[in-house]
């Protein structure tokens, strides 16, 4: 899904604006996560923590900016 983006919208994606939505989605976006196993096991930790599944990970959870949805008002 993020690859269509970033074929769609070649030029938005670079933007700063982008970049902070998209990250507010995909936290590891633009992250090597085989380069980096620490954020694997915060990413693991994280999730899990949400999802309220038992993990054994060393990390302590990582604290991801929450995403704002913005709701539409009916009338």
């Amino acid at each position: 899904m993020l690859d269509l983006l970033e074929k769609v919208f070649k030029e938005k994606m670079q933007t700063a604006e982008w970049q902070q939505k998209i990250r507010a989605v995909v936290p590891t976006y633009g992250s090597t996560l085989t380069e980096n196993p620490h954020l694997i096991d915060q990413t693991l930790a994280y999730t899990s923590e949400v999802l309220g599944c038992v993990t054994k990970l060393r990390a302590k959870p990582i604290r991801f900016p929450r995403f704002r949805h913005r709701r539409s008002r009916s009338k």
